[in-house]
């Protein structure tokens, strides 16, 4: 379909069906759209988090596809060509990428408090809890508010319901994590600005983005070993 095929989408074009559908491939080029969102769904299911699902293509998401691709065996481009999607579909399990989900009185059930910008006084706080119910609703999800209220037109996210359907993206639920005791060690990239858990053959069990350390504050280097949890 052309190298541009997904880029040629648009944010404001997702929806529940067009995210349901097969992607424009291939995926892999700077913009947003219901492709991009797709495939970020089945990463994320997949055990190789491209962060936060937003619909948008960014650093994570191709760092994301990068290591799924070198895992299983592929040339790493960072780009979804038709060979990495179906091996992602087979990694994922047969879900849709987006489902209805029903809010429950626990979804709606708070604290929800004004946070204040300031570091020093969120310190004193009890806990950083949720501003809103959508906020908490996005972060079960691993979505952005936004990116809810596009999937459901209308959404007036300060009078939800329980009993409301929505549609949200159908993340991973547990059923294809790896058994207790497969993770052999862990790394931590300070310069690619991810996090894998991998297994004693060499297989990435889990990726995801991370940061770590500050210019002020740097992460200190080297090998350490575990030794209370």
């Amino acid at each position: 379909q052309g190298a541009d095929a997904a880029a040629a989408e648009r944010f404001d074009e997702i929806s529940a069906e067009t995210t349901n559908r097969r992607p424009r491939l291939p995926v892999g080029e700077p913009g947003g759209g219901p492709s991009v969102l797709h495939v970020q769904v089945l990463l994320d299911r997949a055990n190789f988090s491209p962060g936060v699902l937003d619909g948008r293509w960014g650093k994570n998401t191709e760092k994301a596809v990068y290591w799924f691709q070198y895992d299983r065996g592929l040339e790493p481009t960072g780009q979804v060509d038709a060979v990495t999607y179906d091996l992602l579909v087979a990694a994922s399990r047969e879900r849709p990428a987006v489902e209805p989900y029903t809010l429950t009185a626990d979804d709606l059930a708070g604290p929800f408090v004004d946070l204040p910008d300031d570091v020093y006084e969120k310190a004193e706080l009890d806990c950083l809890c949720y501003e809103s119910a959508i906020e908490r609703l996005a972060e079960r999800h691993h979505a952005t508010p936004e990116l809810l209220a596009q999937l459901n037109p209308g959404l007036d996210a300060g009078a939800l319901q329980e009993g409301t359907t929505l549609w949200v993206p159908a993340v991973r639920d547990g059923t294809n994590a790896p058994e207790a005791g497969a993770v052999d060690r862990i790394v931590i990239s300070k310069n690619g600005f991810y996090t894998q858990a991998l297994a004693s053959h060499g297989t990435i069990l889990f990726h995801f983005p991370s940061t770590l350390g500050t210019d002020s504050d740097p992460t200190p280097g080297g090998e350490f070993h575990v030794t209370g949890i």
